[in-house]
């Protein structure tokens, strides 16, 4: 694993790029599992628990429909 600091010059959209490229190569629990563990690190670091940092930004993500309809017309 790589010592902090080592990616602090990757984008989240070079994160999605690369997510998009290996489409089928990511499992799913994996990549949950991730997430949970990077959530966490910021709950750490900004003294906040995560939950409280997925609900803020639950409330700014797009709705259910923007997505059901980004998704449907890339596939």
């Amino acid at each position: 694993m790589g010592r902090r600091g080592d990616h602090d010059g990757v984008t989240a959209e070079e994160i999605q790029h690369t997510l998009e490229l290996q489409s089928g190569d990511i499992e799913v629990a994996e990549a949950l599992l991730a997430l949970r563990h990077l959530v966490g690190v910021i709950a750490l670091e900004t003294g906040e628990t995560p939950r409280t940092l997925l609900d803020d930004e639950f409330t700014k993500a797009p709705s259910d429909e923007f997505w059901r309809a980004t998704i449907g017309a890339t596939l």
